[in-house]
Parts: C-alpha cells; structure tokens; sequence
C-alpha cells in the first residue's frame, strides 16, 4: 500500500513497488513486499532496530545486491520513471554515482585508505562527466569546499588518516553529490560521530537538498534525527513496512505498538526517572519468523488474532497506513 503524499505536487524521484530481497536458496526473507516512494527535495526516513531490513532494502536499491551475493530481489525499482530492473549492469553504473548515489554508514572503511580524498572526487567526477584533470580537480576543491571543508585546496591532497571522521563524512557526501543526483541514500550518516558533528552533518544534508532539490533516503535508527530533519517516516520491522506517515502525525499520534514504542523510549530529560523504557523482547530471527504479526511476542495488545493472522495495511489518520490489527488511536 503506497502512501498519499500531501507534502508537494512534485512527481516521485523514486518509486519502489513489493520489493523482495530473500536469499537464492528461499530460506531467509530479508526485505518482504516493501513499498516505498520519495519526492523531489524531500527527505524520507526508513526507521527501525538493527536487523530489520533498512540497509538491505539500500543495497537492493542500488542493485548491489544480487545473485552474486547469494540473494534474489524481485519487485519494481524506478528513478524518475525508468525501471533500474530492466537496465544493464553496464546502463547501471551510468546511473550509480550520476542520478543515484548512496553515502555508505562507515567513512573510514568507504574510502581508499590509499589514494588522496580529493583524486577518489576526481574520480567519480571524471568517470561520469568530460573533464580534464584540472578541471575535476578544480570541481573536487569547490565540492569540498561546498560541504564546509575549510582550506579546501590544501585537504584535496590529505588521505583520509590524516582526517577526523566528521571531515571524512564531509568528503564522502562531496562525493556522493558531485553528480548532482536525484536521489541520495543516506545509509546511517551520523553513526560513530559525535553529537555535535552529528548535528552539522544533518544540517549539511539538510541544505544541500534544499539547494540543489535532491531527495534523500534516510536509513537510520536515531529518533532525534528523524523529527527534526525527515518529511516523512517508514518503520520498519522483521523486513517490512509496518507504519508510515508524516513525521508531526506519526510522532504525536504513533499507531502501531512498535512504532509508540520506539518514540517511548526516547530519553525525555525532564523527567527524573530511574530506569528507561525498552521495548521488551528483541527483533526476531529472520530464519523463524513467528506466525501471524511478526511483533506479537512483543507486544502488550496481542491477542489470538494477532498471533495467527499478519494484519493487512489499512489507512491511518493523517495518512500513510499502520499494518496492525489493534492500532494504538483506535484503542484510545
């Protein structure tokens, strides 16, 4: 079930229709029947625990995910319209790093510990525009230069040891963008940096899409990061969407249990309390899932219902959709 999308008229930049990511041999179904889509200048948020899917779904996206890493992926892919499923390998990696690019979760282990980050921009620029070396140099300094590298021109020549993290993450969203996409997957941008570069690296992000109308998917697990930049919000659990909506809705009025959940455990520093709320239990094993909804063993709602049937999508108020045969509002 696809979303309504009240935000902006703007055509999607990216459709994805009932993808299915499940290893060659049928055992293990990572990604099951997700549907998604994303707008220009639009950031969405795919949001969940570790292990539910989120960064497979990416991959699958950037069709780095297939028969040679022992998965089968089915569904439909789109980037402003052209199916990347049909699409050469070769037509592919014409797309990657020009119309579709993806800012991995680890900087340090992205980039080539052996090359100067300035010549690996160089690199992207050139394999996909005519440029001479000076001028993919030049372009390389103004992209550092563009994503708050200070002294530019001297960084372009440094290895990626002789960086901090939070510069390192910089150079990779230079690169990522240094084709101007359509759309950027943001695979975990903040993780191993601290709180305050984790703020500047999304206040980046946030201004490059509003200069240059970029749509970005987000992967992450961070709460605070998903309601003070994304438009709207997917979460994910066990390999499927199970609520979305736009973020304001979806924070001050959650539908599903996991998804109130998750916003209950969020720190609130006003509150003196001596324990934090968790959600008890922990994500399922992919490899036994349990019958019905997925997240009955864990919730305080389930009944005989819930553990024997799989909830079908149905349209949440404010819109998006909730997979849940007990939703949160309607309980209230």
């Amino acid at each position: 079930m696809e979303l309504a999308h009240a935000l902006s008229p703007a055509p999607p930049v990216l459709e994805v229709s009932h993808l299915t990511v499940a290893t060659t041999d049928g055992g293990v179904t990572i990604v099951d029947d997700l549907s998604l889509h994303v707008r220009q200048g639009e950031m969405l948020a795919l949001l969940g625990e570790s292990g539910c899917g989120k960064s497979m779904t990416s991959l699958a996206i950037m069709r780095l995910a297939g028969a040679a890493e022992g998965l089968h992926v089915s569904g439909t892919i789109r980037l402003s319209g052209e199916d990347l499923g049909t699409m050469s390998e070769r037509a592919m990696r014409r797309v990657r790093g020009r119309r579709l690019s993806m800012i991995f979760q680890n900087p340090m282990s992205a980039l080539n510990p052996l090359r100067t980050v300035g010549a690996q921009i160089a690199e992207t620029l050139r394999a996909h525009v005519p440029l001479s070396r000076a001028e993919a140099r030049a372009r390389s300094v103004a992209l550092l230069d563009e994503v708050g590298i200070t002294d530019p021109a001297r960084r372009y020549d440094a290895y990626p040891h002789e960086l901090s993290g939070g510069m390192c993450q910089r150079v990779m969203i230079a690169m990522a963008i240094a084709c101007d996409p359509a759309l950027l997957i943001a695979d975990e941008p903040t993780t191993a940096l601290d709180v305050t570069i984790q703020k500047q690296i999304m206040d980046l992000l946030h201004t490059l899409r509003t200069r240059r109308g970029m749509a970005i998917l987000m992967i992450t697990h961070d709460l605070g990061v998903v309601a003070s930049y994304a438009d709207r919000v997917a979460v994910m659990y066990a390999g499927r969407i199970i609520e979305s909506g736009d973020v304001e809705t979806m924070f001050a009025r959650p539908d599903h249990p996991y998804t109130g959940g998750l916003l209950a455990s969020m720190p609130d520093l006003d509150i003196d309390a001596e324990r934090f709320y968790a959600i008890p239990g922990s994500v399922p094993d992919l490899r036994e899932l349990p019958s019905g909804c997925t997240f009955a063993p864990r919730c305080a709602h389930a009944t005989d219902s819930c553990r024997i049937h799989y909830p079908s999508p149905s349209e949440r108020a404010g819109g998006g959709f909730v997979r849940c045969w007990h939703p949160l509002q309607a309980n209230a």
